[in-house]
C-alpha cells in the first residue's frame, strides 16, 4: 500500500488525539489499517468517540493491520516543510509491518486487528439524520463555547456542549457561553468536550458536516472523517433561568473589543491568581495587586455608557474568564451589570453570542 506521506501525517496527527496514550487497553493506543479498492481507511477510538478517515491511496493488495498510533505518527512525520514523497507499508511477518519512506525502512509490530473494537455501540443502530451545517460559522460558535465546558467529573453533565434549539452552551458553574447554530436541531443533546474539540479540529479546513443520531449515539460527517461519540446522558441546566435579561441590568457599556482584550492580557500578567478588582466609573478601571510584581491599573475607555462617574461600582471577576468570553476580529461588546456585586455580569458580542461570568471575591 503507497500513500502521499504528508497527508497519511496530517491524518495520524488528528487521529494521535483519539487514540488514548495510556490505558488498561493496548489496542486503544493503536490506529487501525484497511487498504482496499485505492482507499485508505484509518480509525482510533477511546471507547467514548471513534474516529474514521478514508484517504487516497494505491492498493494493490488489501491490507489490514492495527500499528501504534504514536509510533506510526513519529516515522511517517515529515522532517521539514520540503518533505513530500509517499510512504509504503506492507507486511512482512505476523503483525508485523514494513513502514518504507525515502529508502528506508522501519518495522513495526503491530497487534491482532480483530481485536479492534468494531464499532462503538450496537451494531444495529437506526441512524437518523439530524442535521446539515456550514461548517465555518460552526466552528465560530464551538470556538466560543469550548473554554466554558467543565472538567468537573462529579457533574458530568457540565462535562460537554448542550445543543438545542438553534444554539449550542456550556458552563462549568463559574461562567455559561452561548452561541448560535447554523440552523435548527429538533432534539437537545449534551456531546462531550472530547468529541467537541475534535469535532472543532475536523471543521477548521471542511466545509460541512452532516449530523445523524442514534439514541444516544451521534455520528458527524466532514470530509473525509466520520466522528462517533456517546452522548451524555443527563439533564442539562435551564439556560434561560441561568441568563440575565438584558434590559433588566441597569448598568451598561460597550467597551472596544481590541482594547479590552490588551487591557486584559497586560493586567492579568501581574495578578498571581488572576482576580481582577473591576470598578466601572464611566469607563472600565481594571486593577490587581500582588505581593511580588505591586500594584497595577489599566483604565479601558467605554465607547458607550450609561453610567454616571459619580457612584463607582466596584466587583472582582478571573481575567482569563473574561478574556476567553471575547472574540478576535470583533469590534465592540456590549457589558451589563446589576447593582449588586455578587451578581453575575453579561457579555454581547456580535451574532447572538453571550458570555454570562459569575464575579468573584477580591
Amino acid at each position: 500500500m503507497r500513500i502521499d506521506r504528508r497527508v497519511l501525517s496530517d491524518a495520524l496527527c488528528t487521529l494521535t488525539r483519539v487514540a488514548p496514550t495510556n490505558g488498561a487497553l493496548p489496542i486503544l493506543r493503536s490506529v487501525r489499517l484497511e487498504a482496499a479498492n485505492d482507499v485508505l481507511t484509518l480509525t482510533a477510538t477511546d471507547l467514548d468517540q471513534r474516529l474514521t478517515a478514508e484517504l487516497p491511496a494505491e492498493t494493490p493488495q488489501p491490507l489490514t493491520a492495527c500499528l501504534p498510533a504514536k509510533m506510526l505518527a513519529t516515522v511517517v512525520k515529515p522532517d521539514c516543510k520540503a518533505d513530500n514523497g509517499s510512504v509504503e507499508i506492507e507486511p512482512v511477518g505476523n503483525d508485523v509491518f514494513a513502514v518504507t519512506l525515502d529508502d528506508v525502512t522501519t518495522r513495526l509490530f503491530g497487534l491482532p486487528p480483530d481485536d479492534f473494537p468494531a464499532v462503538l455501540g450496537p451494531a444495529n443502530l437506526d441512524w437518523i439524520m439530524a442535521a446539515v451545517w456550514p461548517a465555518e460559522p460552526l466552528c465560530e460558535s464551538l470556538s466560543f463555547i469550548l473554554p466554558a465546558i467543565s472538567r468537573d467529573e462529579t457533574r458530568p453533565v457540565l462535562n460537554g456542549a448542550y445543543f438545542t434549539g438553534d444554539a449550542i452552551a456550556a458552563t462549568d458553574g463559574h461562567r455559561l457561553h452561548k452561541a448560535p447554530l447554523p440552523g435548527l436541531l429538533a432534539e437537545k443533546m449534551v456531546v462531550p468536550r472530547a468529541a467537541c474539540e475534535t469535532l472543532h479540529r475536523l471543521l477548521a479546513d471542511a466545509d460541512q458536516v452532516v449530523m445523524a443520531r442514534a439514541e444516544e449515539h451521534l455520528r458527524l460527517r466532514v470530509g473525509c472523517w466520520t466522528l462517533e461519540t456517546r452522548l451524555i446522558d443527563g439533564e442539562f441546566p435551564d439556560i434561560k433561568h441561568v441568563i440575565p435579561a438584558r434590559r433588566g441590568l441597569p448598568l451598561k457599556l460597550t467597551l472596544d473589543t481590541k482594547v479590552f482584550d490588551k487591557a486584559l492580557a497586560r493586567i492579568s500578567k501581574l495578578s498571581s491568581d488572576g482576580r481582577l478588582k473591576v470598578t466601572v466609573n464611566g469607563n472600565v478601571t481594571l486593577a490587581t495587586w500582588d505581593a511580588e510584581h505591586g500594584e497595577a491599573e489599566i483604565e479601558v475607555p467605554a465607547a458607550a455608557s450609561n453610567h454616571k462617574k459619580s457612584n463607582d461600582f466596584v466587583t472582582g471577576f478571573d481575567g482569563g474568564y473574561l478574556r476567553d468570553a471575547l472574540k478576535a476580529g470583533e469590534e465592540l461588546v456590549d457589558v451589563g451589570f446589576s447593582w449588586d456585586p455578587v451578581l453575575p455580569m453579561r457579555m454581547d458580542g456580535g451574532d447572538g453570542r453571550v458570555a454570562v461570568v459569575m464575579p468573584m471575591r477580591v
